[in-house]
């Protein structure tokens, strides 16, 4: 270092540490113990602000979280009354099926036509033809989506929580919209399949909703067993769902409980701006 340098230095460093041109102990005592204090005073202002800031984040997302678990609990509420109407109409769809298998080979050339009564009289109707109704499981999701915002943070608020969460939309929910969806699609494109390849073939003019068509053509139909084993096969998947349904209602209500648990828990916390009291 040359003598100028060595020089600015000295006079640097004694500006900081001393008063006047002469090196004190003293007056480098003085200065060290404040400038000391001071660099403690911002660190601790500093630290402070970023243990608040901290805290702030975490009450953020408890709250979110929070939001989260009525969203998924309004998800299970859904679902299960979902579940309910859709197992009494397949049950109800269902045993209108069956009938119409135990009397398929019956001599009569109403043997395709039923009926149904309600308060403005009683009506006649072929229930093959509506086999191409589509009613697919599609329970609400908005509590999953609020869930993946979360991310990790959500994933390790509550472990057992998240696994219900995971099982209840990526397992339970998927079941029931690929039974109700791929393969119902496969049967009733089969369904129409035959009616467009076959019967319109063989028989000409299609008037599916026509009870008149299923009382002139009863016999050939009747010899149909591709489509007696097309309504078996889907009341087979039927009976898989309702069955599956019934054990996921039982599953839910336990899920509901554990939900309702935690629910309750965090909203009885009390909180002092961001810190948790009790």
């Amino acid at each position: 270092m040359s003598y100028r340098n060595t020089k600015k230095f000295k006079s640097f460093f004694l500006k900081i540490f001393t008063v006047g041109n002469r090196f004190s102990v003293r007056d480098f005592y003085d200065r060290l113990k404040k400038y000391a204090v001071e660099g403690i005073g911002i660190f601790m202002v500093i630290s402070f602000s970023f243990y608040v800031e901290n805290k702030g984040g975490e009450y953020e997302m408890t709250k979110s979280y929070l939001e989260m678990l009525h969203a998924f609990k309004k998800d299970i509420l859904e679902t299960k009354n979902y579940a309910d109407n859709f197992m009494s109409n397949l049950k109800e769809e269902g045993q209108i099926y069956r009938v119409q298998l135990d009397k398929w080979n019956v001599d009569n050339d109403s043997v395709f036509i039923t009926s149904f009564e309600d308060e403005d009289g009683k009506y006649f109707y072929p229930p093959i033809a509506y086999f191409n109704n589509y009613n697919p499981f599609i329970p609400s999701k908005r509590g999953q989506k609020i869930f993946e915002m979360g991310g990790v943070d959500f994933e390790l608020l509550n472990n057992s929580v998240s696994e219900s969460i995971n099982e209840f939309y990526d397992k339970t929910l998927y079941y029931l919209e690929e039974n109700s969806t791929s393969y119902e699609k496969k049967y009733i494109q089969d369904f129409e399949d035959r009616i467009v390849k076959v019967w319109s073939s063989d028989i000409g003019n299609i008037e599916l909703t026509k009870n008149q068509f299923w009382i002139d053509n009863r016999r050939y139909i009747q010899k149909d067993k591709v489509l007696y084993n097309l309504i078996k096969f889907r009341l087979g998947l039927w009976d898989e769902e309702l069955y599956q349904l019934e054990v996921i209602v039982d599953d839910l209500n336990s899920t509901l409980e554990k939900v309702e648990t935690v629910i309750q828990e965090m909203e009885d916390e009390v909180y002092f701006v961001y810190w948790k009291l009790y």
